[in-house]
Parts: structure tokens; sequence; C-alpha cells
């Protein structure tokens, strides 16, 4: 029942576009809602920093560092998901509830989404581990490593809701109503692997400007 719910999309602002044009759209919006969110909520930081920037103006380092920490990149992501519930809010005339945010045993989805997810990356590690894909060097259980990992943990479900909101909770609907559910569910799928190679792309630069930096 929650998985035709979800499906469901109620708002009729599209209906008037041929479907193709509709999707490309969609899938267009999707990238613009993730640069529309990550414009404004770099210059609200940058506006809430101003103290920061102006006792650091002679040390660029440091304000480089600020600003591409983890916690502030991921961080920024709530800001494209509050661009997203404007979205459908105010122009889309439709709940937000309608993204998929039900009451009915949400704990236990949530629970099981935890479970599921820990299971794909552990067999994942493992297989890597056992093909000779990742060499463990030294484990580190230390109150520091620790309270990093559990303090990261709200960052990274912002992180990942916001691209399980963007293309599994909003486009998926979209496409569906216009075409069909495998369609919908390759286009959105796609769409969302190929946001998670831009996004190691990102990191990877990031890694290489300050190697050379």
């Amino acid at each position: 029942m929650m998985q035709k719910r979800i499906l469901e999309n109620t708002t009729k602002r599209y209906e008037k576009l041929p479907a193709w044009l509709m999707i490309i759209l969609a899938c267009l919006m999707v990238e613009l809602f993730f640069i529309g969110g990550t414009v404004i909520g770099g210059l609200i930081l940058t506006v809430l920093s101003m103290p920061f920037l102006i006792s650091n103006l002679g040390n660029l380092d440091a304000i480089i560092e600020t600003f591409t920490h983890l916690y502030v990149q991921l961080g920024i992501f709530a800001f494209i998901t509050l661009i997203l519930f404007a979205w459908v809010k105010w122009y889309e005339k439709r709940p937000i509830s309608s993204l998929g945010f039900f009451k009915t045993n949400y704990l236990f989805e949530i629970l099981k989404g935890w479970g599921v997810g820990m299971l794909t990356f552990s067999c994942s590690l493992g297989l890597s581990y056992l093909f000779g894909g990742v060499v463990l060097n030294r484990i580190d259980f230390s109150g520091n490593t620790l309270l990093f990992v559990l303090s990261t943990i709200p960052f990274w479900l912002i992180q990942g809701g916001t691209e399980e909101l963007l293309t599994r909770a909003w486009l998926l609907p979209i496409i569906n109503k216009r075409s069909n559910l495998a369609l919908a569910i390759g286009i959105s799928s796609t769409l969302f692997g190929i946001i998670r190679v831009c996004q190691e792309f990102c990191v990877n630069s990031k890694a290489e400007f300050e190697s050379v930096y």
C-alpha cells in the first residue's frame, strides 16, 4: 500500500506538456534543484560566516578548509531539500507528505532501510576485502574516531535523503504517470547513479586541489 502511495503523483501542473518533453524537463529540474540549493545554501553560509571570513582574510587555507569540510559539504544538501519542498508546496500545490512522508509504520521503515543499507554496504566491503580491492592497515576505535563517525551520521542522512527525495520521491512518480513504471525506475536510477558519480568526481578533484596547494 505504501509503495502505491509513493508512486501516486497528485499534481496536475505538467499534464499539458508532451510526455517526452516532460521527462526531459523533469530530469533537468533535478539538476536545477541541486544547483539552486547549493548556490542559495552557499550564499547563506557565507553571510552567516562573515565574522569568520573577516577575521581570516589573510588565512586563505583556513577559509578553504572550513568551507570544504565534510559537515559543510553534506549539510548544504539541506538547502536543496528546502528548495524541493518549496516547489512542491507552492508551485505543484500538493502536500509535502506526498513525497513519501507517511506516518504509517515510519519507524519500522526507517529501521528497515538502515538494515538493508548496512547489509549491502557490509557485503560490498567484505567482497572487496576478500578479492584484494581493500586493504585494512589498522582499525581505530578511539573515542575521537567514534565521535566523528557518529556526528557525521545526521549529515549523511541529509545527503542521502535529499538524493532519494529528488530521484525516487519526486522524479519517479512524475515519469511513471506519463509513461510506465519500468521506464520511470530506469531513468530515476540512472540519474541517481550519475549524481553519485559527479559527487565522487568533485571529492577527488578537491583532494587533488589540496595536494597541489
